[in-house]
């Protein structure tokens, strides 16, 4: 879903022009809402992966280095399968460290289908993981105020005035640059389709 949301939001900033500059709009959230709620996804209890969840037939992968989705979590993976790769994939806490591992694999936080994944041997030492990975230090996933989901591009996307496009937004539109996390509520500059400005959008909830 987000390799769409890429493409779109390449388009997005082909058309608009590199000098805009960002609308202002108080940065007050819904009614109620004083402080960006920030959720972990949990795909695996005591007794297996969430019963909410709809799982594809397990595959066969290689899970060697850390999210680069949620550099941050130590049970998030980055894995390769036979078909390409999946990330982030999470590792079920409740696992023999010592035993092959068995990982869920989501395409986002509000995915209701994981594909499982399952290693040849256990998972490696996160420092030995983690070497020569790309740090992101940014949520995996954004619901903003004018309720908007964003979830964060991977890879090469476009800059407008010198800020990186960081999301795409289910049914169009992005975020541009980090989200102001210096007070309580944070807030983001979101871009609407054919805008010609962005608009300071608060975070009502930040997926990691």
């Amino acid at each position: 879903m987000f390799r769409l949301v890429l493409l779109m939001a390449v388009v997005v900033a082909s058309g608009v022009p590199a000098s805009f500059a960002a609308a202002q709009t108080p940065g007050a959230g819904p009614a109620g809402v004083t402080r960006t709620n920030v959720r972990f996804v949990v795909p695996f209890g005591p007794s297996g992966l969430n019963g909410g969840l709809t799982v594809s037939a397990p595959q066969e992968a290689d899970c060697a280095e850390g999210s680069t989705v949620l550099p941050d979590r130590d049970d998030a993976w980055f894995c390769t399968v036979a078909d390409g790769v999946l990330d982030p994939c999470f590792a079920n806490p409740w696992g023999d460290p010592d035993a092959a591992a068995e990982l869920a694999c989501l395409a986002s936080p509000w995915a209701n289908e994981a594909q499982v994944v399952r290693t040849t041997k256990p998972l490696p030492d996160r420092p030995a993981a983690e070497a020569g990975r790309v740090e992101l230090a940014l949520p995996w996933a954004l619901e903003l105020g004018n309720g908007k989901r964003c979830g964060l591009l991977r890879g090469a996307t476009a800059a407008l005035a010198g800020q990186r496009i960081n999301y795409g937004c289910e049914g169009g539109g992005s975020v541009i640059g980090d989200p102001d996390r210096s007070e309580p509520l944070w807030v983001a500059n979101y871009l609407d389709d054919g805008a010609l400005a962005t608009t300071q959008v608060p975070v009502v909830v930040a997926w990691d």
